[in-house]
């Protein structure tokens, strides 16, 4: 019988220096543990082959991550940018950036940062006085009513990242279903982290979007020709063999 070949699944010297470089550059924990960012990082790439690793740890260098400590300074950046280009509004009522399917699903991100608005956490951060912000926790309470929205005030949807504009779309629509008759151009989405293909999609829109950091796409808006045609055919092998390996565990 002849062997079936195993996928090259090693983690070569200078890949692992180089994990640990782009960890050390970026303030990421070296975690070790089974459970750790970065032996789950391990993990992937030993799936990997040679050029898919070396793709995975070039996107990697070019990732975003904002651990706990570092969440509501980012979103308190955000909110200066927001009362900066709205001097004259005192009163926001902030809900969350959730679509229709997610609703009640209090693991969401958009959640947690509702739930900065709450307390006093943001607003001693700020330092603000005359603006008020006023958590919607539930929008039953609204249906078939309209916030009575005066000249000097407006609607915050929140989360803590919009990719592609899609899923955002879909949460404005349902917040306006069952909050009645607000007008697009009284509502604006604030977030930690936009992405570029996001903005583009809401940029013709009325409804505003605020944000911390704004990042592009990690493939496309970074390769070009035949090394971005090279670069999109290694990552849809790395989800395929990653999503091979994903079955292999349920099975």
């Amino acid at each position: 019988m002849i062997p079936k070949k195993k996928d090259n699944t090693t983690i070569t010297p200078s890949i692992m220096v180089e994990l640990s470089k782009i960890f050390t550059d970026k303030s990421w924990k070296i975690d070790k543990s089974p459970f750790g960012c970065f032996n789950k990082y391990c993990q992937t790439l030993s799936k990997l082959e040679l050029k898919e690793q070396a793709l995975f740890l070039d996107i990697t260098k070019r990732f975003t991550h904002i651990n706990q400590p570092l969440y509501c300074q980012y979103l308190v950046t955000a909110i200066k940018k927001l009362l900066v280009k709205y001097p004259d509004v005192t009163t926001y009522y902030v809900s969350t950036l959730t679509p229709e399917k997610d609703e009640g699903d209090p693991s969401k991100s958009a959640c947690q940062v509702l739930y900065l608005f709450k307390g006093n956490t943001l607003r001693n951060a700020l330092d603000i006085k005359g603006v008020k912000f006023k958590v919607i926790g539930n929008l039953n309470e609204y249906k078939s009513q309209q916030i009575p929205l005066k000249p000097n005030e407006r609607i915050l949807l929140v989360d803590d990242f919009m990719g592609t504009g899609e899923t955002a779309v879909d949460a404005v629509v349902f917040f306006c279903k069952k909050v009645k008759f607000i007008p697009e151009n009284k509502i604006t989405i604030l977030t930690i982290v936009a992405h570029k293909i996001g903005c583009n999609f809401f940029a013709s829109s009325d409804v505003d979007v605020v944000y911390s950091e704004y990042v592009d796409r990690g493939i496309s808006d970074y390769y070009k020709g035949s090394t971005l045609d090279e670069a999109i055919t290694i990552m849809t092998n790395i989800e395929n063999r990653l999503a091979s390996s994903k079955r292999r565990k349920l099975h």
